[in-house]
């Protein structure tokens, strides 16, 4: 059995090419990822690389921030970059809770923001389902609808 190509900063075998400074896009086959640099939040991992992605399947882009430091300047090089609406927009507790975490999502205005990167509920040592729990509480109104994603779980395509 052949595995698909996969990507992460310095690993993988799908082919790459440069797209713009900090910035590769990744040939799948079934869409447009553009890999994009981004600074890994927290000081214990500020060396480390770290990519968000942008990703475009059937006519719709999806932004999947990792653990990507957020903000204004950040949303607008992503909004620059795929020139058009983000479908739906990946970001981690952390970043849901965050005032610069609400600004970009504020600039980058997906149709929806799927709140992800939870382990499994068995594993969750360092209390991530609190944190989710108070980033939904907390969560704008005036933002895009909120859906919290169940670790290991299937996304449906096309619109919200």
């Amino acid at each position: 059995k052949t595995l698909p190509p996969w990507y992460g900063p310095g690993l993988g075998d799908a082919e790459v090419r440069p797209f713009l400074p900090c910035e590769t896009q990744v040939c799948m086959g079934c869409g447009t990822i553009l890999a994009v640099d981004t600074a890994h939040a927290g000081a214990d991992f500020a060396a480390a690389p770290h990519c968000s992605y942008l990703i475009r399947m059937e006519g719709r882009w999806t932004f999947v921030a990792g653990d990507a430091v957020l903000g204004p300047d950040e949303a607008r090089r992503m909004r620059t970059l795929c020139g058009e609406e983000v479908g739906a927009a990946l970001l981690n507790p952390c970043q849901l809770l965050e005032p610069r975490g609400h600004e970009f999502l504020r600039i980058l205005a997906p149709e929806r923001v799927l709140l992800y990167h939870l382990p499994l509920p068995e594993e969750d040592r360092l209390g991530c389902f609190d944190l989710a729990a108070q980033a939904q509480i907390r969560y704008p109104k005036t933002l895009p609808p909120l859906v919290r994603l169940e670790p290991m779980s299937w996304l449906r395509t096309g619109r919200a």
